[in-house]
């Protein structure tokens, strides 16, 4: 493969052209894969020139700025930053301004770059659709197979946190231009849950203390239990049809606790909106009966409903002491729960 140097050419109006000239030599009997494997790398290799480019010709020309009221001078040399972007990890050199005064550094070039912690917005995205269907280590594994990219799980998890945090925070209250019109709506389904999962904690995470978590088989690496939450806000007719969802959820944190007060948050912001579309609806909160979702519920609802799976799960329970004992128990205390469920004649004798 010969290697070539990136061009740039820019014109009075911005406007930039980046140029690289890729060209690789495949030896006589070479293999179709091995030929798709070498070609992989070349243009991996020219991706990360061309972006490397692109962003030292995107950086501050040096010439004084003002930032939050301040004039700004660019120091004499300028900090290197390592950047993960679809192709490779570049490090490029930009500019440094500081005010008269001294203090914290700003960096006009990382701003403009919209980086996601150090990932550029488009393999960010790429990861995070990954990490939306498969676990960190297999997002690596995809990547590094598929892609020709070599990332460490903790940081494919450490940007997939940062698209949370990002989605929350942008995250719209609902649109009433796209809701029901008020007459159609007479019920109102408020729906919480939570689920518990397993995080893994990276060596060097600042709120990792060791308290309560457990080794990871990774060297260094530890992992602890946190809460997800989920919402759904749903509207029906008249007739009990439903007439659409509103799905609110939010990923737990990296740090300890659970982000639940985020999560009410959005449900509150998202209720507040429906509440003043459909003042007239009967609203019904509906749980598994966890004590701080029945104390929220209670405040915004105007009557609870335990799910159908905890209440039967808690008549499960109960259905072998509700029958006589002896042969047939089992099917008597099966029957028992037919009928309290679905009315079916249970076969019970009166007396027993």
């Amino acid at each position: 493969m010969k290697k070539t140097q990136t061009e740039v050419v820019r014109q009075p109006d911005g406007e930039l052209t980046l140029r690289h000239t890729v060209e690789i030599k495949v030896p006589a009997g070479t293999s179709m894969l091995d030929a798709e494997t070498a070609m992989q790398a070349a243009l991996m290799e020219a991706g990360a020139s061309l972006v490397e480019e692109f962003i030292h010709a995107s950086d501050a020309d040096g010439k004084p700025l003002v930032h939050e009221g301040q004039v700004m001078t660019a120091k004499s040399e300028k900090e290197p930053l390592v950047v993960e972007c679809t192709f490779a990890a570049v490090t490029i050199y930009r500019s440094a301004y500081q005010s008269s005064r001294g203090g914290k550094c700003y960096y006009p070039l990382d701003r403009k770059l919209n980086l996601v912690g150090s990932a550029t917005p488009k393999f960010a995205r790429s990861m995070g659709y990954k990490s939306a269907h498969f676990p960190s280590e297999k997002v690596c594994q995809d990547l590094e197979e598929n892609h020709g990219r070599r990332v460490s799980a903790h940081f494919v998890q450490a940007v997939s946190a940062l698209l949370g945090v990002i989605a929350q925070e942008e995250q719209p209250a609902p649109d009433t231009g796209l809701l029901p019109a008020p007459e159609e709506v007479a019920c109102v389904g408020v729906g919480v849950d939570g689920a518990t999962l397993r995080i893994t904690l990276a060596p060097e995470s600042p709120h990792d203390d060791g308290a309560g978590t457990r080794p990871d088989r990774r060297k260094g690496r530890r992992w602890d239990w946190r809460v997800a939450m989920v919402g759904t806000i749903s509207l029906y007719d008249k007739k009990g049809e439903k007439l659409g969802t509103i799905y609110t959820g939010c990923a737990p944190p990296e740090h300890s606790g659970d982000g639940k007060e985020d999560f009410w948050f959005l449900m509150e912001r998202d209720l507040a909106v429906i509440k003043a579309r459909y003042p007239k609806a009967f609203y019904v909160g509906i749980a598994d009966g966890a004590r701080d979702f029945v104390s929220w519920l209670t405040k915004n609802t105007d009557r609870l409903v335990l799910d159908f799976y905890h209440a039967t799960g808690y008549l499960s329970g109960a259905a072998p002491a509700m029958v006589a004992s002896g042969p047939g128990h089992k099917k008597r205390a099966e029957q028992w729960l037919t009928q309290g469920l679905f009315g079916e004649s249970c076969g019970k004798k009166s007396g027993d």
